[in-house]
């Protein structure tokens, strides 16, 4: 199979994404469906605290089925609740201050919790964003306590409760990578050990967590030829050596019968365990929407040029 072109391998990934009112694109009287798509990317804002202020979130809803946007919104940078001071360094090379989105899931109660963080002179920030995709002006924000690292970055998220998000980190978005847990409440990060989480492979990338109503969590990863694999895991299933939960490699990713060498940008599961993705294809540069095949790792278009570059599905 012939492959496309890749992407420099650990590059920031910052949106662009110019959104719109809620109140000016919702049409009145429409109501929306009983499961949507909730998307993110970066707002239009740059936070004037990066340190303390989360960074601004652009906000799409759209159907899951058609990538159809029935309304947007803007988010603007807010505020945590728990300024509590983190790890920092001067670095040596800097080009000025970077914020992004890198992650959304949603919680069992509707709300919806996005990671976001800032790149600065001396470190890197993260905050969780939690709002409700339907009353987005209802906004809290907490600050990522506990990393071991300025250079620690939150990757990917999925929540198993209020209190419980598995999390991924990296350094600056890049290998190496490890699960660990965030209290969304709190934020603060605790060792993945409590729920016998594996020990990532050094120089892999692992991203894009999300689970399916049969309990598998599944997964991006890197495979040595730089083809992403669509992994899963069962958190009752363990290793007999280790303890620790296995990860099962599902398929390699395809479209049109040739491998995708390109990671995807965000994955989510429906309540029916449909898997929908976010990937950039044909060497462009805008977002398209796929549905994939769990047992196959083949991918279906959706919609071209969707509006977000992060998404979770909710009921």
């Amino acid at each position: 199979m012939t492959k496309f072109k890749r992407r420099k391998f650990g590059q920031l990934v910052v949106a662009s994404l110019t959104a719109t009112s809620l109140a000016g694109v919702a049409t009145k009287g429409t109501t929306q469906p009983s499961e949507i798509l909730v998307g993110v990317s970066q707002g239009k804002a740059d936070p004037q605290n990066p340190e303390d202020e989360t960074a601004s979130v652009g906000l799409t809803i759209a159907e899951p089925t058609t990538g159809k946007v029935l309304s947007q919104a803007d988010i603007s940078p807010k505020q945590v609740s728990n300024p509590s001071p983190t790890l920092k360094a001067n670095r040596a090379f800097y080009v000025g201050d970077q914020h992004r989105v890198s992650d959304i899931t949603v919680q069992k109660n509707g709300t919806v919790v996005v990671a976001t963080v800032s790149h600065t002179r001396t470190g890197c920030f993260n905050k969780l964003l939690l709002t409700n995709s339907r009353s987005p002006q209802k906004s809290r924000a907490v600050k990522v306590l506990n990393l071991k690292s300025p250079d620690h970055t939150i990757e990917s998220l999925l929540s198993l409760s209020e209190k419980q998000i598995i999390c991924t980190i990296g350094n600056n978005g890049i290998p190496p990578f490890k699960l660990a847990i965030i209290d969304p409440q709190t934020g603060k990060v605790r060792s993945g050990k409590e729920l016998s989480l594996p020990t990532l492979p050094e120089r892999v990338r692992f991203a894009n967590l999300c689970q399916t109503p049969d309990g598998y969590i599944y997964a991006t990863q890197i495979d040595s030829d730089g083809i992403p694999i669509l992994v899963r895991m069962d958190l009752e299933d363990k290793a007999g050596v280790t303890g620790e939960v296995k990860i099962q490699q599902v398929a390699q990713l395809t479209f049109r019968g040739q491998l995708l060498s390109n990671d995807l940008k965000s994955l989510t599961s429906s309540s029916s365990g449909q898997l929908y993705a976010v990937a950039t294809i044909d060497n462009g540069e805008s977002n398209t929407l796929f549905s994939i095949d769990a047992q196959t790792g083949k991918m279906t278009r959706v919609a071209d040029e969707f509006a977000a570059e992060k998404i979770v599905i909710s009921g």
